[in-house]
């Protein structure tokens, strides 16, 4: 059958999935969900940026060999697709897709695949074993860094988190104030901070503190508007 996952895996997508309900688990619905869920209680509804969240992680993960990503075609036989080959796949939402769009012929003039190998990833799956993903995910679970773990007793693994409560609870009540959103600049929400005597980090670790609001609430004042890099 087309498609057929092998027995023991998952593909990218199922892994996301699992990866999402793990790191979000428990957290109250973000605002535009909430709203959707009114109109349509039977209907099953995500949150975009959550989920590209979840993508981002997994695909961070495999690309720094943490886990393994392999390429099934129809034999159902598993090759797996090194780094270097997957930094030059187009990501989907942030994330590896299911299928490889449009795998460059540069992976052969290259050798970094041999031709089975990318025959298989131009027409295959991508897809991960079910029990090194389990591992991973017991490792990542047990530093207790996801948003559904905030209120856990046990202490997290590595060095404190410089986005503390403190600074969590000033942003949003500045942002509630309406003394600052996501369309004005980090620095500004910074300068208002630091004048009322808020302990602060760097300035990208205010925003990739605002970027989280946005991701945990859904909340559009926590949208950062995307500027242009000067050219």
């Amino acid at each position: 059958m087309k498609d057929a996952v092998p027995p023991g895996c998952l593909r990218v997508s199922a892994v996301v999935t699992r990866l999402e309900e793990g790191m979000f688990a428990g957290m109250s619905r973000p605002l535009q969900v909430d709203a959707l869920k009114k109109r349509y209680p039977r209907d099953s509804i995500g949150f975009g940026p959550q989920r590209e969240k979840a993508a981002e992680t997994l695909s961070r993960a495999a690309l720094t060999g943490k886990l393994t990503i392999y390429v099934a075609c129809g034999d159902q036989r598993l090759r797996p697709v090194p780094v270097a080959v997957l930094e030059r796949l187009i990501r989907a939402r942030g994330g590896l897709p299911d299928h490889v769009i449009r795998a460059p012929v540069s992976l052969l003039r290259h050798r970094l695949v041999d031709e089975p190998t990318f025959d298989a990833l131009s027409s295959g799956l991508l897809i991960l074993k079910v029990s090194e993903f389990d591992s991973w995910y017991r490792k990542e679970k047990r530093k207790g860094k996801w948003v559904s773990q905030r209120q856990r007793k046990s202490p997290r693994v590595g060095r404190p988190s410089k986005q503390m409560l403190a600074l969590r609870n000033a942003v949003k009540a500045t942002v509630n104030s309406g003394d600052w959103s996501g369309a004005g600049k980090v620095s500004d929400l910074r300068r208002k901070l630091v004048a009322r005597g808020t302990e602060i980090g760097s300035e990208s670790t205010l925003g990739r503190l605002v970027d989280a609001l946005f991701v945990e609430t859904g909340d559009e004042l926590y949208r950062r508007r995307q500027r242009r890099k000067p050219t």
